[in-house]
């Protein structure tokens, strides 16, 4: 008897695999079909994404002027901002395209 049990030993271990899998397989078609049932938003939204990391280093209390030397700025760009709104917005740029750049320099206004 005791042989008996001990052959089915490795096919049981042998078979975790397959029951894992089908287990898989169910998850996956589960939660594909939640997602197809889902209400689909607006197919047109892109979130945003910032080319450039903030500015660093200039004093937030001062105005800074960005003056372009190459390349385009995005359409809701400002080109006059304190110190503190550069470090943390940083400067938007309209890259369009492969290969594309823009050259900048902040400028300090006033003393």
């Amino acid at each position: 008897m005791t042989s008996g049990v001990s052959e089915y030993i490795p096919l049981f271990a042998a078979a975790i695999p397959f029951i894992y899998f089908l287990i898989v397989l169910y998850s996956a078609s589960r939660y594909f079909a939640q997602a197809r049932n889902a209400p689909q938003s607006a197919s047109d939204f892109t979130p945003p994404v910032s080319n450039l990391k903030p500015v660093r280093g200039l004093d937030p209390e001062a105005t800074y002027r960005l003056h372009l030397q190459t390349g385009q700025l995005a359409d809701d760009a400002v080109e006059r901002a304190s110190g503190d709104y550069w470090m943390h917005h940083g400067v938007a740029v309209s890259l369009r395209g492969d290969f594309q750049a823009a050259f900048f320099t902040l400028e300090r206004e006033g003393n």
